[in-house]
């Protein structure tokens, strides 16, 4: 079954053609932490679609999305060892702040 609720969650899709059918190849996500302002952001970028700046398009599509639905920020939490996704977050225009929890980054971003 598919849960619409865009004031608190929303999913892209990115999408190829192959043939007569289409392949997914990167999703973004985030879902509102109840009785805050922040939601916890999600991005996954299959492999053979990596470093051609879809996951800054998702990144920043979803925070222009959440901006306007009212909310201040996304937290993630992040495998220490993916620097793919840090620097996602490090080059956007927003405020970054994190933490090592374990062998994971608790990262908030706060939007400007």
């Amino acid at each position: 079954y598919v849960i619409i609720d865009y004031n608190n969650e929303m999913v892209l899709v990115g999408t190829v053609r192959n043939g007569e059918k289409e392949d997914m190849i990167a999703i973004g996500s985030y879902s509102r932490i109840p009785n805050t302002n922040f939601a916890e952001v999600a991005l996954v970028v299959r492999d053979d679609w990596q470093n051609k700046g879809l996951g800054t398009i998702l990144f920043n599509y979803l925070c222009e999305l959440a901006k306007k639905r009212g909310l201040n920020g996304f937290i993630a939490w992040v495998m220490i060892d993916n620097k793919r996704m840090m620097h996602i977050f490090r080059k956007s225009s927003h405020q970054i702040r994190y933490r090592i929890e374990g062998n994971l980054y608790y990262v908030e971003i706060r939007f400007k």
